[in-house]
């Protein structure tokens, strides 16, 4: 792409169910500008929450992008299952999964969260992306934070 200054827009319609229900779904698509061409995209979404301890999600998301050449054209795909469970009122843990097929990437993100205190948590993060056709890491990292809230 040439050095520049770009604008955006899209306009798209998208459609949630009832979210107070066990099983919802969202599906969404649009057309707009990107860059110095052209998006169409679609996106897809269902989650079964299993009260009162956990979230289990599904989401898709396809762009088509199209630019004048030489810069060519693209078919994206995001594809990723999030899972989320409530051990207790004060310790979570949430891991998600995706896979990109632009980058031929596949990634696992979790998350083990203490809410030791109002205000205050302990986040222990471990993240990895894989190159699929091999199946050996690009990167992993694992993070430890602490928030406190220091009430003067």
């Amino acid at each position: 792409m040439p050095a520049g200054s770009y604008n955006y827009g899209d306009t798209g319609v998208e459609w949630n169910s009832d979210q107070r229900k066990l099983f919802t779904y969202t599906v969404g698509l649009g057309a707009g500008t990107f860059y110095n061409g052209n998006r169409q995209f679609f996106n897809l979404s269902a989650r079964y929450r299993a009260q009162p301890w956990g979230n289990f999600t599904l989401a898709a998301e396809y762009n088509n992008l199209r630019f004048p050449d030489p810069y060519g054209k693209g078919r994206i795909w995001l594809v990723g299952p999030r899972v989320e469970i409530n051990f207790s009122r004060n310790l979570f843990w949430t891991t998600f999964v995706q896979y990109n097929t632009q980058a031929d990437n596949f990634n696992i993100n979790s998350r083990l969260q203490w809410m030791f205190r109002p205000l205050s948590s302990l986040f222990v993060v471990y993240s990895r992306n894989n190159e699929v056709d091999i199946w050996q890491p690009r990167d992993q990292g694992l993070v430890v934070k602490v928030n406190y809230w220091l009430n003067l």
